[in-house]
């Protein structure tokens, strides 16, 4: 496990010229989990929201109801208006208790995407700290390479603390 500077190091390298393994078409789906995570989320406030809203219709619909059949006795001429109205929320009762039992359904649903796309995310994170390990060994065996190039061109010797260093981060 690399150690604090170390770490710093390739959290500035990676913040200013990104990180060393790219995977496009892996940041590509990344990007579209993300919107999928979003749009779950507005769709489970929404679910949340809806039932309150939906009781405060049905209950203005019922005051609507029930002020309108006190005064219009059945011998009224106003009476098939009111009829209709009755009917109509007989109806709204009904299309209400369906959509209480859709949105029932809808929510279950919901919440099993939520614990899904947790442990996608879970994945993810232990995915990325793996590749910024995988970028700062990377990093540090191009390093290594780089100036054991440098002492065979000058024909100079290795040091023997150099060569146990390349061959620990070698083993990674």
């Amino acid at each position: 496990m690399p150690n604090l500077w170390t770490k710093a190091t390739q959290i500035i390298y990676e913040a200013f010229k990104g990180p060393r393994t790219v995977d496009i078409e892996f940041n590509g789906k990344y990007e579209e989990i993300k919107l999928m995570v979003l749009q779950i989320k507005n769709i489970s406030q929404t679910i949340k929201s809806f039932p309150q809203k939906l009781m405060g219709f049905r209950d203005l619909c019922t005051e609507i109801y029930q002020h309108l059949i006190k005064p219009y006795p059945n011998d009224s001429i106003y009476y098939p208006q009111i009829n209709a109205i009755i009917s109509a929320h007989k109806e709204m009762i009904n299309c209400y208790q369906e959509c209480s039992n859709v949105l029932g359904n809808l929510s279950g649903a919901t919440a099993e995407w939520q614990k899904i796309f947790a442990e996608v995310k879970a994945n993810l994170k232990k995915r990325e700290e793996a590749r910024k390990i995988h970028d700062h060994y990377d990093q540090k065996m191009e390093n290594l390479i780089n100036n054991k190039y440098k002492k065979m061109q000058n024909k100079e010797e290795e040091t023997e603390e150099e060569i146990k260093k390349f061959d620990r981060v070698s083993k990674f």
